[in-house]
């Protein structure tokens, strides 16, 4: 009675949580680790023609390779995984409510076209990343925890999030805290969207890591707070890489309660709230930065204020007691209708070098 109520139970948890995992004919399992119960086996002994819901229970001590499609790995109160989930290639996967902790390697890594979802899940103290998308896979990650990563130190390791070579990100509602390296590195011809997270405490100064790095890759940010991190910079576009925050709304359509996205850093020599560089481009809309800017050769970083509802404040730079730098050749800063506050120190050319402004904050 009491397994038939579990398989009920979570049939209905899946079916309103995981539209994206195929749930006709579907089998449940109670994988109790606790007793001795392994994931792996029971993943490769399932039929893969028939769906497949995994209930972890306990604390499984062992590396996952997730080789099938419409799998879905669901964790009772407390469950974990002392181990990397690996998926190469499968589609419609669902990894919830679990704690990934891989003394060796990431937390949860695809590649290879893979498609999944983690949500309300806990990736933390892994060897290297949290979350790791690499060779065209795409994850969606929601409500979950990266915090900690980088345990062992290895050289370009320990981010919260890590896209590279073709993987794509859609990341919402997370907490991505005290990573070694970035809280989220895109590189490499990756893409993420990011959306209502908070990235803090996270890089190296000596790294030139960031709460967030766009290199050679594109991102899409909405509402994020970017605060007191640790590394060279809140957010780093550079090599060609591409960010863009706002809804990109005209003023008429943006609700009133539209979430800003917050981006500050510490003063300090070389410590930049925003770095631009390299042949990048910025394009910062509804947003609040606080900290020192930095906009290199032949870049451009744009702040727009403008595209606001009606009754709602502007964008803002507040790099009072820091610098704002346009430096090097065919660099542009361009800020339109922002609340600006001048700085008080200088950069490489005179605060506000390069710079035009169109139009006032409403």
């Amino acid at each position: 009675m009491a397994t038939k109520r579990l398989v009920t139970l979570v049939g209905s948890l899946l079916a309103v949580f995981a539209p994206g995992v195929a749930l006709a004919d579907n089998d449940t399992k109670l994988v109790d680790c606790a007793k001795g119960h392994s994931i792996q086996k029971a993943i490769d002994k399932r039929n893969p023609d028939r769906s497949l819901t995994l209930v972890i229970r306990g604390t499984c001590n062992e590396n996952v390779t997730v080789d099938r499609d419409d799998l879905a790995l669901v964790g009772e109160s407390g469950a974990t995984v002392n181990g990397t989930i690996s998926i190469p290639g499968s589609r419609r996967v669902l990894i919830r409510a679990l704690k990934v902790s891989s003394p060796t390697g990431a937390g949860v890594e695809g590649s290879d076209n893979a498609a999944f979802t983690v949500e309300d899940s806990f990736l933390e103290g892994n060897a290297t990343e949290g979350l790791a998308v690499r060779n065209g896979a795409f994850a969606t990650v929601r409500r979950t925890r990266m915090a900690d990563n980088g345990q062992a130190g290895l050289p370009d390791s320990g981010r919260g999030i890590d896209a590279r070579h073709g993987g794509a990100v859609d990341a919402s509602n997370n907490t991505i805290v005290n990573n070694r390296s970035d809280g989220v590195g895109v590189y490499n011809g990756a893409y993420a969207r990011l959306n209502e997270n908070t990235i803090e405490g996270n890089g190296r100064v000596v790294a030139s890591e960031a709460g967030l790095q766009v290199n050679r890759a594109r991102a899409r940010g909405n509402g994020n707070v970017i605060r007191n991190n640790t590394g060279v910079a809140a957010i780093i576009v550079a090599n060609h890489g591409d960010y863009r925050t706002g809804t990109g709304l005209n003023a008429a359509d943006v609700a009133d309660e539209a979430t800003f996205e917050q981006i500050q850093h510490a003063l300090g020599p070389n410590l930049m709230a925003v770095e631009v560089s390299n042949g990048s481009f910025g394009d910062f809309r509804q947003v609040n930065i606080t900290g020192s800017v930095f906009v290199g050769d032949h870049s451009f970083m744009l702040v727009r204020g403008d595209q606001v509802a009606p009754n709602m404040p502007c964008s803002s730079i507040d790099s009072s007691g820091g610098f704002v730098s346009v430096s090097g050749r065919h660099g542009l800063l361009r800020l339109r209708g922002v609340k600006s506050t001048p700085p008080t120190g200088t950069g490489t050319n005179p605060p506000f070098g390069f710079r035009e402004t169109d139009g006032t904050c409403p």
